[in-house]
């Protein structure tokens, strides 16, 4: 998208299908602009790096440490977000 209204992330079962990741509290979006969002509201003013055409995103959900993280290409952002362990059970993701 060339305005950065491209969101990556994770969402349980609960989260509204017709939203945004991150729009409630049941998913973590990063969007493409460079910033979280987490029940509604942006949770970092600044996370990584805008993505741009062509670029590989990894997303990588650690439930034993509760975290969330991402990565542009070759280049780590670090944690995105903790406390997700009490999501990580059974198929509580999609």
């Amino acid at each position: 998208c060339a305005d950065g209204h491209v969101f990556f992330g994770v969402a349980t079962r609960d989260a509204i299908s017709s939203a945004y990741l991150g729009e409630d509290a049941n998913g973590w979006g990063f969007i493409g602009k460079a910033h979280l969002w987490h029940n509604k509201e942006k949770e970092k003013r600044s996370y990584g790096e805008a993505i741009r055409t062509g670029d590989t995103i990894t997303l990588t959900l650690d439930c034993k440490k509760g975290t969330l993280s991402f990565a542009n290409s070759s280049k780590d952002f670090g944690i995105a977000f903790r406390g997700l362990r009490e999501h990580c059970t059974g198929d509580s993701f999609l």
